[in-house]
């Protein structure tokens, strides 16, 4: 018996993803961390962020916000917490692309599974959170453990600051009379010190490491000159322990009172 072999030629067809009935192609994009914004942890009041978004519809833009500290905050008064800490004081600018996207979301509206589609920094890590947000863990996490612990290094930080930096002319930046947090305090200091200078002296004399204004400077962006970057000083609570803060504080004291003389 004789078998007659013919050759066939497959020939591969593209197959397109058909888009999405909300995908829209942006003239604009405006990024932005309305609460507790870093270095400066100022926060958009609520007419900021709706004329923002009256000007992203007007201008076709899409508004990305990094809201990373949005859950981090508690009353400015330690004797008169916050109702409802897990709500935010100010209504968030919600980023609708992610929120519309397919895949489980949090409680919070965040997709979960996305995070492991390709192109993040660890997957590894990203699966690891993924599968934690449905167990209630992180945010029970964030409920009873780091907002209750960065709230005690706050107070206990801003209490040193008033104690120790005030008195020298250190100045902080107006705040939300509602709610206050995030992880970091910025101070702006008296003339005519300059942060670059202040922060090397800290360090190499009192053992102290702040981060200088400049370094949060956008290189090459003429407006950046009008800004007060080089008298100000970015402080983190939510690293260290509150005696370390504290004493950070004072020997920051030491070296400012030093570069006045």
């Amino acid at each position: 018996m004789n078998y007659i072999f013919r050759a066939v030629r497959l020939i591969p067809q593209k197959i397109y993803k058909l888009p999405r009935p909300w995908a829209k192609v942006y003239k604009h994009l405006i990024y932005a961390t309305p609460t507790f914004s870093n270095p400066t942890t100022l926060t958009m009041s609520l007419a900021d962020r709706e004329g923002l978004v009256r000007l992203a519809r007007e201008f076709d833009a899409l508004v990305v916000t990094d809201d990373v500290y949005d859950f981090l905050q508690w009353s400015p008064d330690p004797e008169q917490p916050l109702a409802q800490p897990d709500k935010a004081q100010i209504p968030r600018v919600v980023d609708v692309d992610r929120y519309l996207d397919g895949g489980p979301k949090d409680e919070w509206g965040n997709v979960v599974s996305s995070s492991r589609s390709g192109g993040a920094p660890s997957q590894f890590s990203a699966a690891i959170i993924a599968q934690l947000f449905p167990t209630g863990f992180i945010q029970t996490y964030v409920d009873q453990v780091l907002r209750p612990r960065y709230a005690e290094r706050y107070y206990r930080l801003i209490s040193a600051v008033r104690e120790h930096l005030l008195p020298l002319g250190v100045t902080l930046p107006s705040t939300s009379l509602e709610a206050v947090g995030g992880y970091f305090v910025w101070i702006q200091l008296p003339p005519p010190l300059q942060a670059d200078d202040l922060a090397t002296v800290a360090l190499r004399e009192y053992k102290v490491n702040v981060i200088a204004g400049n370094r949060f400077r956008v290189q090459g962006d003429p407006d950046t000159r009008r800004n007060s970057f080089n008298r100000s000083i970015r402080l983190c609570f939510a690293w260290e322990h509150e005696e370390k803060l504290a004493e950070g504080v004072r020997r920051l004291a030491c070296a400012i009172r030093s570069a006045l003389k």
